[in-house]
């Protein structure tokens, strides 16, 4: 694995006649913290979308912790977390009961657990457990 926890090179999205994604290019070092800042509909949502393999790019390629979104999506599902506002969660647990919305590079669980990390038996009580 690289020093770049993300890697895009040419990364391209169209929907229909809409040019979602043009050839973007950036590289994120490990350890840094960034921001993916633009105006709306400059493709933000649709890189993060590709990122966390929700989507698939039409051209270009994109890594994440070195495993490509496309050939190797179910391991970087399970290295990556994303929460939103309307991400799915456990029956009968509201959003505001888990942890807060976080995109995180470190696994979500290790093996040693059956939860993931501020799965609290608060969080777990609200939520129907």
């Amino acid at each position: 694995m690289s020093d770049n926890a993300i890697v895009v090179d040419d990364l391209a999205k169209r929907f229909g006649e809409v040019v979602a994604l043009d050839g973007i290019d950036f590289q994120v070092p490990a350890g840094s913290v960034f921001g993916l800042l633009g105006p709306n509909g400059a493709g933000k949502t649709t890189a993060i979308r590709i990122l966390t393999t929700i989507l698939r790019p039409d051209g270009g390629r994109a890594e994440v912790l070195g495993l490509d979104v496309v050939g190797q999506a179910d391991e970087v599902r399970y290295r990556i977390g994303l929460a939103g506002p309307r991400a799915p969660t456990p029956a009968g647990c509201a959003a505001a009961s888990t942890s807060p919305p976080r995109w995180s590079s470190v696994p979500r669980w290790s093996s040693s657990t059956s939860r993931p990390p501020g799965w609290t038996s608060t969080a777990a009580t609200r939520c129907g457990e």
